[in-house]
């Protein structure tokens, strides 16, 4: 299930929207960095919170992209008409929604790291590295776990992907 869903994500309808968002993400994630330049510039006598504002920007992210594919997940089988045969494999339910809250976790796991690449140089060159990288790591982590259960859910619950979108926001 988890590879299914992991190509379905990549090379699936969905491609478009997962470059759409690296794209947007990047660009945002610059944005971000360079709104944040003058701040750093500005205190002089203190020590900024590089970490701050950036944990806002993968926070905020992590809410939008984590509904977004996770509304779709049993939708789309529902949509698609390829749920009962999904159902009525010999793979346990529990398996199921483990492999597919496990796949969306891992591409919003992956995006998300994947702008967080034009902060890592400042965080490194901030000072406290190891609690910077590892409360980083525990927002990514909570705010994905969080979002893609909750898209789950509302997948599970609604009968079309759109409503689940909606419903999920």
């Amino acid at each position: 299930v988890l590879e299914k869903e992991l190509q379905a994500e990549i090379y699936g309808s969905g491609s478009f929207f997962i470059r759409m968002v690296v794209q947007l993400g990047g660009v945002a994630s610059v944005v971000v960095l360079i709104a944040t330049i003058p701040q750093i510039a500005s205190t002089s006598g203190t020590r900024f919170q590089i970490e701050y504002p950036y944990f806002c920007f993968v926070t905020a992210f992590i809410m939008v992209l984590g509904p977004a594919l996770g509304a779709r997940a049993f939708t789309y089988e529902k949509e698609e008409e390829t749920i009962e045969q999904l159902v009525l494999t010999l793979v346990p339910r529990s398996t199921i929604v483990v492999g597919k809250f496990l796949a969306f976790a891992r591409v919003i796991g992956a995006l998300t790291l994947i702008n967080c690449v034009s902060f890592l140089p400042l965080i490194l060159f901030s000072g406290s590295i190891a609690t910077s990288i590892a409360g980083l790591l525990l927002v990514i982590g909570a705010t994905t776990t969080l979002t893609t259960a909750l898209g789950l859910f509302f997948s599970l619950w609604c009968r079309t992907t759109l409503a689940a979108m909606v419903t999920t926001y």
